[in-house]
């Protein structure tokens, strides 16, 4: 093995351990500032390069926001749409 093989064992001990400790929900960026923070001197490619092949993938614990749709009478959306003749501003 070479010194930077094994250096990656090392490391991917610590995401491991790290990981688990987050519940699963450490990714990429913050699991850099983690190993930042315990002295280790590792750049964001790396720790990607060792998450993916190794199948460490966050979950994700945000919910999602969806896009409100009713602006579709008016504007630009409103011409795409067909909805141009409609004018909530103005009586007819």
């Amino acid at each position: 093995m070479s010194k930077h093989q094994q250096q990656d064992t090392v490391l991917l001990a610590y995401i491991r351990a790290e990981f688990e400790a987050s519940y699963y929900s450490y990714g990429r960026p913050r699991m850099v500032e983690e190993l930042r923070e315990k002295g280790f001197d590792i750049g964001h490619t790396r720790v990607g390069r060792l998450m993916r092949d190794n199948g460490l993938k966050a979950i994700r614990t945000r919910k999602r926001r969806y896009q409100n749709n009713n602006r579709i009478t008016h504007g630009w959306h409103a011409k795409l749409t067909g909805h141009w003749h409609l004018n909530l501003y103005h009586p007819n």
